[in-house]
């Protein structure tokens, strides 16, 4: 049995809604950010994408491509060895982004262009954050 997610994220997809449901959908009924090892990237292009994401488990990497204005990125990871990379250009773009727990994880975002904000929040043990800012 699909469970609740599971099941948005197919009807979401079938929709045309979000392309990266099949990214969102595991096939062992969990979805595939509470488990380890999982790899997503995300490219979005134009302007006002939004981008919302939660990993928990360990060795989780995300890489978020946004190209345009007005973008926003925003979630948290939590546990062992995880990545997150923002690579977003484009003026007025935003990222969010929370590690508080666990260990050597790694976020890294780059923002081309003007007026950027981003706001990265780190705890536990060996963590690395970084920022570059071109423009």
């Amino acid at each position: 049995m699909a469970t609740l997610l599971e099941v948005i994220a197919r009807g979401l997809f079938a929709a045309g809604k979000i392309p990266v449901a099949r990214e969102l959908v595991g096939s062992s009924h969990r979805p595939a950010g509470l488990r380890s090892g999982n790899k997503t990237t995300v490219s979005q292009a134009d302007s006002y994408n939004e981008l919302y994401f939660d990993q928990n488990g360990s060795d989780n990497i995300l890489i978020a491509d946004q190209r345009g204005t007005t973008n926003l990125v925003q979630g948290s990871s939590n546990g062992t060895g995880n990545s997150s990379e923002f690579d977003q250009s484009g003026t007025g773009n935003q990222a969010f982004t929370n590690q508080m727990y666990g260990s050597d994880n790694k976020i890294t975002v780059k923002q081309a262009d003007s007026m950027n904000v981003a706001y990265v929040t780190q705890g536990g043990t060996g963590t690395l954050p970084m920022l570059i800012r071109v423009g």
